[in-house]
């Protein structure tokens, strides 16, 4: 990664010529995003048609983002963990737990009505 750089080219064609500056806005919108990960090796210029920018890895920004992408990777490692844990302890509650039913009890009315006559 030391050393790779990465070149942005901003190709215009026709009337879109006369419009450089959404290129420059663009071009800026990713230095943006990327801040944190590379330094500005060339400033955004215009050759011909073509506005170019070049950018260069920052080994510290890139070393701070492996940090934090592991600790999110730990991070998610453990909510699985948990979430499988949590799966498996009410699947065995709910086995210890379950009672019959009572069978001696009606479950509709017509059932307790015949109840009834039976008894009479």
């Amino acid at each position: 990664m030391a050393g790779d750089k990465v070149k942005f080219v901003v190709m215009f064609r026709g009337r879109e010529r006369s419009h450089t500056e959404f290129g420059y806005e663009l071009l800026d919108k990713v230095q943006e995003d990327l801040k944190d990960l590379v330094k500005l090796d060339s400033r955004p210029s215009a050759e011909g048609r073509n506005l170019i920018m070049v950018l260069a890895p920052d080994a510290a920004g890139i070393k701070v983002e492996k940090a934090r992408l592991e600790k999110e990777r730990v991070r998610l490692e453990q909510e699985e963990l948990a979430e499988k844990k949590d799966e498996d302890q009410p699947a065995a509650e709910a086995e210890e737990t379950v009672e019959p039913e009572p069978q001696d009890q009606p479950e509709t009315e017509a059932e307790e009505k015949a109840v009834d006559l039976g008894k009479e």
